[in-house]
Formats: structure tokens, sequence, C-alpha cells
């Protein structure tokens, strides 16, 4: 398993398309952001791959990981840190065996049997959406700050949790009080007027 340097505090989902993808990642990178993900539900592989290669190209120096959402194959073409998957985006172990042991592999589990199911596969378990967002490509049922308490209680330090969904910072001390190790953002970094303080703010 790859997780010689485990998931921790602010990670930060490049949600594409935008306009500056790479200036966003080198704002948040600044800021203290160390994990980063290419989040591109229509590109094709080679949009995805070359974006990937800029920004892994920008974080490595920096000490951070860049992973690539739903496609294991495609991360390991951008020679990216790994991927992370989605309930309905593949088999994880498939994806275990396309990255190999040197790679992060992080998964969507927003039920403790989904947890227990990718243990010994995954590098990190993401739960969520905490609360809505507008993201209504495949919409998910909000879990709740409960919801993340029940993901951590059943992982139990086995492998780390990253909340996702709705999370600002305002709401950030209520996430951070459930026990999770890391929480991914999308809109709060990208449309904040200064991407970087904010990433300051919630690193």
């Amino acid at each position: 398993m790859a997780a010689l340097d485990p998931v921790r505090g602010l990670y930060v989902l490049i949600d594409m398309p935008m306009s500056d993808p790479v200036g966003l990642a080198e704002a948040v990178l600044g800021g203290g952001c160390r994990w980063l993900q290419v989040r591109w539900k229509g590109g094709t592989e080679a949009e995805v791959v070359s974006l990937a290669r800029i920004l892994v190209a920008t974080a490595r120096p920096r000490g951070a990981k860049v992973l690539v959402n739903d496609r294991a194959a495609w991360a390991v073409a951008a020679d990216a840190d790994g991927a992370h998957i989605g309930p309905l985006d593949g088999d994880l172990g498939e994806a275990r065996a396309q990255l190999g042991p040197t790679r992060i592999l992080g998964a969507t589990t927003s039920t403790p049997h989904a947890v227990e199911a990718a243990l010994g596969l995954v590098d990190y378990v993401a739960c969520g959406p905490v609360w809505a967002t507008p993201h209504l490509s495949r919409p998910k049922p909000v879990v709740g700050l409960d919801g993340v308490r029940q993901i951590v209680a059943c992982a139990a330090g086995r492998v780390p949790v990253v909340a996702i969904g709705g999370i600002d910072a305002e709401r950030l001390p209520a996430v951070r009080a459930t026990g999770v190790d890391a929480w991914a953002v999308v809109r709060a970094i990208s449309e904040a007027p200064d991407p970087g303080q904010m990433a300051r703010a919630m690193a």
C-alpha cells in the first residue's frame, strides 16, 4: 500500500472545466494544501492526462500529491500519485491492480459496509456529501455530520477518512470535530476571491 504519507488536512478538487486550473493549483499549494485531485467528468483521456501531468509537475516539487478522479489507468498514464474511485466508477480491486502498490488509491464509502469492503485495497476513504452541493451529475443522499462520525468510528484508525460535500471555512470546525483526517473542498476554494488565502484558512 502507498500510504507512507497519509492524507491529512486540506484536499482540494480541481473540478473541471474551469478557466485556470493551474493557477488555482499554484494558489492553494502556496496556501499549504498538499493534496489535489483532478475531477473532470466530461474530459477525454488526453485532456485529463495532460492536465494531470501539468499539475504533477507543479505539485511534486512542493511535496504535494495529485490524484485523478475515476480512472486509475489515466492516473498511471499521467504519472500521478494515485486515483480516487467513486462507488459507480469501477472495481477497487481492478484499480489497485492498475495502480500497483506504490500509488495511492482512495474510494468514496458512505456506509460502514463499504468501508469494510475497501479495507486492504485503499489508502483512504471519503465520506459525503456532508451537506448538499450543486454538483448534480450524480446526486447523492446527504450523510450529514452524523454519517461522517459513523464512518470515522467504523474506520477506527485503520484507514484515514476524508469528508467531502459543502464544506467551507465556517463549517470546517464542525467537520474537524468528527475526527476526520482530511476535508475535501471544491467551491469554497475555487470561488473564493483569494483561493490561496482561503487555503491557508482551511489547511
